[in-house]
């Protein structure tokens, strides 16, 4: 075979290939809009439907919760004229309301009203047992598991009772059901007074609404919608048209399917734009490859093998930037002497954050990508006049020599390339970088020196929390020695077991009486050098003790929990411990060591590590929870505060961070409603809320106000050993439940 044939050939084939990827891109690009247009369709009219059902509960609760309404069903006479009026013709005429009723205190008929007239009582139509089980569900105040056609009634069901007196006993529930082949939107309500002014002595009457979903309502969806020709059709019926939605009453149960016209925004794709991009791909690709193959028959022979060596000694094959050795024969050129003093050179040593945990999470392909990505940002960052190098593994360097770019610029610029995600198997993930920079002359004037200070200024970056710049300056050698001392104290400290696990109480108001304990690492009493652990914490993570440590307190806390029969014991799991692959055998172990009970151990987690949680994440948490422990989002608020998270993961707890409650933040209107925010959506979501940080009675009465139960702070004592804190835990429960009259504080110091 010749030997232009097999390139031609494989040219050929790719072309072929992506000629056939863009007519399927096409085709799929067609129909999927089409697709889209119609599941838009279906959307719109379930949320149609579903605001319906909201708009029926509304309208019934203006009539429910009323003191007249509930002084008139109370009465031995009943007031007809007055129903009729009130009730009947309001909903009837004003809301469009098919039917209402009147049920009494044993569920009885009262009063009805239908088809525009007064009924008798006995008319109330059963609807095959579905009313007496909503009756039921009224009564009991417990849903039966029906689909909640939309969120907005969960918010409206938080909000009556708060306008209400302390008489009420509202309570409602508003379901589509199926009657004789036709949806039906039946609510069932109490009613009850709104003010003291009326009592109820007996349990409240109910109102029954019933609004039909029938083909006038379904063409105020089309006209409300734009959705051509919408009509109903039975189930079992054949037709013609492209739409289709099945309503469902709120068990799942299909009653009528709507048909219509749907739109197809993709056939001008399908029609017009493929068959012409087929003929214009099927030219372009006959002149390539006559082209190609002239081409390649003059330029097959002039391969050069001297100039791929070349390549290879002097430039990294994976980035095809310049390799050290290269960088190291520019950057000496560049502090010739004669050059050095008229002209000063800058050089940035760099270094990828947390590279390894890319390479242990997606596999060494996907960081193989990114340290191209990295080059490639890197070298469109700068001018040619800037030699970017890559030394190996996550390690760049730059340098230059122009006095134009100030240090400041050269490091922004660095920085710069790191500021858009990064593409990580798909999922775009926020990637730092860690930066040294060193200037000849004042920091060196040969390139071993410079880049040894370089690289101290970028141990002085990571130092200082990753993701920024640090230029050398000499008494940056001098606090590297101090943190290495740090470090061997910590080491020495951890491996004689010498930390100390105290516990601060988590008070709930409701039960009035102590409910938690939060277990915080502390540095050796005995030690005269203490640190706090705000600054031993963050050295322990960059040593990588943090591991270690972890397994250490996962022990110490299990064994402590003993001590607090019914409290749960929270523990802080830090983003390292999460990623290592032996902590589920590390909990099962000290489980069974232990002898402690999972029910009562709860791991607190920051937002920081579901920023960019994996699979490995989640089968993580999974297992926990399997386990029987519960999971907390603690700081929540702070950081990088999603809903997402809330939805994406299951949590049993949610702690509101201190800094929205310390210094009188309650105080200041826009703090409180961002903490009644969250404390509603984890109410919403059933999930306890605890605020920390509680200082002073009057931010407890707030946080209550608020609708927070679960407090944690110096208010109710700071954080002690396992025995102190079980005295002082004895002597907190007999204070708090005494209420909010005492500062239990200021008493137990009273006291002691």
């Amino acid at each position: 075979m010749p030997r232009h044939v097999k390139p031609t050939a494989t040219v050929a084939s790719v072309v072929l290939c992506l000629a056939l990827a863009g007519i399927l891109a096409i085709m799929l690009a067609g129909l999927s809009m089409n697709s889209d247009a119609m599941n838009t369709q279906r959307q719109l009219i379930d949320n149609a439907v579903s605001q319906d059902v909201v708009e029926a509960l509304n309208e019934i609760q203006s009539i429910a919760f009323w003191d007249v309404a509930a002084e008139k069903t109370t009465t031995s006479v009943m007031d007809v004229d007055w129903f009729n009026n009130e009730i009947g013709q309001y909903l009837s005429k004003v809301n469009g309301h098919d039917a209402v009723w009147i049920l009494d205190q044993d569920n009885k008929p009262v009063y009805g009203y239908e088809g525009g007239r007064q009924l008798p009582p006995s008319s109330l139509r059963p609807y095959g047992g579905e009313l007496a089980e909503l009756v039921r569900i009224v009564r009991s105040g417990k849903e039966d598991g029906r689909r909640i056609r939309d969120a907005n009634i969960e918010t409206h069901r938080g909000a009556y009772p708060g306008s209400l007196g302390s008489n009420s006993r509202g309570r409602w529930s508003s379901h589509i059901i199926g009657d004789a082949g036709e949806a039906v939107i039946l609510t069932v309500m109490t009613i009850v007074p709104v003010t003291e002014r009326v009592v109820l002595r007996q349990r409240p009457h109910l109102i029954v609404s019933a609004v039909k979903i029938n083909e006038q309502r379904i063409q105020t969806y089309a006209d409300t919608l734009l959705i051509n020709g919408l009509h109903v059709r039975p189930l079992t019926s054949s037709h013609k048209y492209s739409g289709t939605y099945i309503l469902t009453d709120d068990k799942g149960q299909p009653i009528v399917q709507l048909v219509w016209a749907s739109r197809r925004p993709g056939r001008i794709l399908l029609q017009y734009v493929l068959p012409l991009f087929v003929i214009v791909t099927a030219i372009a690709a006959f002149l390539l490859v006559a082209t190609f193959r002239r081409m390649q028959k003059m330029t097959i022979s002039l391969i050069d093998k001297e100039r791929e060596a070349s390549f290879l000694a002097n430039f990294d094959p994976l980035s095809s930037l310049p390799n050290r050795r290269l960088f190291m024969q520019h950057f000496n050129k560049l502090l010739a002497p004669h050059l050095i003093d008229s002209n000063p050179a800058m050089v940035a040593f760099c270094d990828i954050d947390n590279f390894k945990t890319v390479n242990d999470t997606w596999g060494h392909e996907v960081g193989d990508v990114l340290i191209k990505t990295v080059a490639k940002r890197l070298r469109n960052g700068f001018p040619d006049s800037v030699l970017v190098s890559r030394f190996g593994g996550d390690e760049f360097a730059l340098v230059h020599a122009e006095k134009w770019l100030s240090v400041e610029d050269f490091g922004n610029r660095i920085q710069r390339a790191f500021a858009e995600p990064f593409d990580l198997a798909g999922k775009p993930s926020r990637i730092g970088v860690s930066v040294g920079i060193a200037i000849a002359p004042d920091h060196g004037r040969g390139s071993s020196e410079l880049l040894r200070n370089a690289d101290i200024g970028l141990y002085e970056a990571k130092d200082g929390g990753r993701a920024r710049c640090a230029v050398y300056h000499r008494g940056m050698h001098d606090q590297i020695v101090v943190r290495k001392e740090r470090e061997t104290r910590i080491q020495d400290a951890l491996e004689a077991s010498r930390f100390e696990l105290h516990y601060q109480p988590i008070v709930d108001i409701r039960s009035a009486c102590v409910c938690g304990m939060e277990a915080l690492l502390r540095w050796p009493a005995d030690d005269a050098a203490a640190m706090p652990p705000a600054e031993f914490i963050p050295i322990a993570e960059r040593a990588g003790l943090m591991p270690i440590l972890g397994d250490w307190i996962i022990s110490q806390a299990f064994r402590d929990s003993l001590r607090w029969p019914g409290l749960w014991v929270s523990i802080n799991l830090s983003p390292l411990q999460i990623s290592t692959a032996g902590l589920i055998n590390t909990l099962s172990r000290e489980l069974r060591i232990s002898g402690a009970d999972p029910a009562h151990i709860m791991f607190e987690i920051t937002e920081g590590l579901l920023l960019n949680s994996t699979a490995d994440t989640r089968k993580t948490f999974d297992a926990i929870r399997a386990m029987g422990f519960k999971i907390s989002l603690d700081d929540f608020g702070t950081g990088y505060s999603s809903l997402s998270y809330l939805q994406d993961f299951t949590f049993d707890k949610l702690k509101i961070d201190r800094s929205f409650i310390c210094d009188g933040k309650l105080q200041d209107p826009r703090s409180a409603s961002l903490v009644k925010a969250v404390i509603d959506v984890g109410r919403a979501l059933g999930i306890e809320v605890v605020a920390e940080g509680v200082e002073y009675l009057s931010e407890a009465r707030i946080l209550q106000a608020l609708g927070c139960y679960q407090f944690q702070g110096w208010l109710y004592g700071r954080a002690l050993p396992p025995i102190k804190a079980t005295d002082h835990v004895r002597e907190l429960n007999t204070l708090v439940s005494q209420g909010f009259t005492v500062d239990p504080v200021a008493s137990l110091r009273v006291a002691k």
